[in-house]
C-alpha cells in the first residue's frame, strides 16, 4: 500500500505548481543558469514575466551557453560575476545595468543568487522609465542651476520660522556670494539679521510684516558683505509654498551705481 507515498508525492507536485506559478507571475524576470564544468553557463530556466519584460520567447534558447544566448552581455563582466556568485555562493547586485542587443534594449536591476549545485538565479526588473525619468530629473535640475546662477541679480531662499517671518538661508545663487563675499557653505543656515546693517535692522519687523499680510514686500536696504562693507540694494520679496512649507523667496540687486 503506498497511498501515503503518493500522498505525499501529490503534496510536493502541488507545492511545485503552486511555487511554479507564483515565480511565472513575479514582476520580476527570472533566470536559472547552470555551471558546466568546462566554465560554460547554460539557460536552464525562464519565467514567463521574464518573456514579458524582454519581449522575447525564451524557450528556443533554454540549454544554450550565457553569451549566446544574451550576445550583448559579450565584453561585459557580468559571466565572470555570476561564476563568481556561483564559486563563492556570494550574492551579486548591480543596478540600471544596461542591455543592448537585438530586440532587447533597456536598463535593468539585477539580482544574482547562488542556488542548488553550481546554479545561480538571476533576477531582473525593467528600470529604463525610472532611468529616463531621472536622466530628464537630472537635466532638468541641471536648466534650473543654470538659470539660477546665471542671472544678474542675488538670489536669497529662506525657511519660515514659527512666527512666520524669515529664518534660515536655505539657498542662494552664486551672483549673491559674489556679491556678499561669502561661500555658498558660510551663507547657508545664516539669517537675515546676519547679513544687514544695523540702519537696516530696525525696519524689518515692519517688512516682515508687510510679508504675513500681503506674502510679498519691495524695499531698499543694506547689506553686510563679510569684510564689513555696506552694499546698498533693492529687495523684492515674496512668500510662496515649496514641498508644502512656507518659503521667502528674496532677489536683491545691487543698486551701489544708482
Amino acid at each position: 500500500d503506498i497511498t501515503v507515498r503518493q500522498r505525499a508525492e501529490d503534496a510536493v507536485r502541488e507545492n511545485e505548481e503552486r511555487l511554479r506559478s507564483i515565480v511565472d507571475h513575479a514582476p520580476f524576470g527570472a533566470h536559472l543558469y547552470e555551471l558546466q564544468p568546462d566554465g560554460r553557463l547554460l539557460l536552464q530556466a525562464a519565467n514567463t514575466s521574464a518573456d514579458e519584460i524582454l519581449h522575447l520567447d525564451h524557450r528556443p534558447l533554454l540549454g544554450r551557453e550565457l553569451l549566446e544566448a544574451f550576445p550583448g552581455l559579450r565584453g561585459t563582466d557580468i559571466p565572470e560575476t555570476y561564476r563568481q556568485v556561483v564559486t563563492t555562493g556570494q550574492s551579486y547586485h548591480r543596478a540600471q545595468f544596461v542591455y543592448s542587443a537585438g530586440t532587447i534594449s533597456g536598463a535593468f536591476d539585477v539580482h544574482a543568487l547562488p542556488i542548488g549545485r553550481q546554479r545561480v538565479v538571476v533576477f531582473f526588473v525593467d528600470v529604463t522609465e525610472r532611468q529616463r525619468a531621472e536622466i530628464a530629473l537630472r537635466r532638468s535640475e541641471e536648466r534650473f542651476r543654470l538659470l539660477f546662477n546665471s542671472g544678474n541679480d542675488s538670489v536669497f531662499v529662506y525657511s519660515v520660522s514659527t512666527a512666520g517671518v524669515p529664518g534660515m538661508i536655505t539657498q542662494v545663487n552664486d551672483v549673491a556670494c559674489q556679491l556678499l563675499g561669502y561661500s555658498r557653505e558660510e551663507l547657508l543656515a545664516r539669517g537675515p539679521h546676519e547679513i544687514s546693517s544695523p540702519e537696516s535692522l530696525a525696519r524689518l519687523p515692519a517688512v516682515f510684516a508687510q510679508l504675513r499680510t500681503c506674502r510679498n514686500a519691495l524695499f531698499e536696504a543694506e547689506l553686510l558683505t563679510k569684510d564689513g562693507r555696506h552694499v546698498p540694494v533693492e529687495i523684492n520679496a515674496r512668500v510662496f509654498e515649496l514641498e508644502g512649507q512656507p518659503t521667502v523667496l528674496s532677489v536683491v540687486r545691487d543698486i551701489s551705481e544708482r
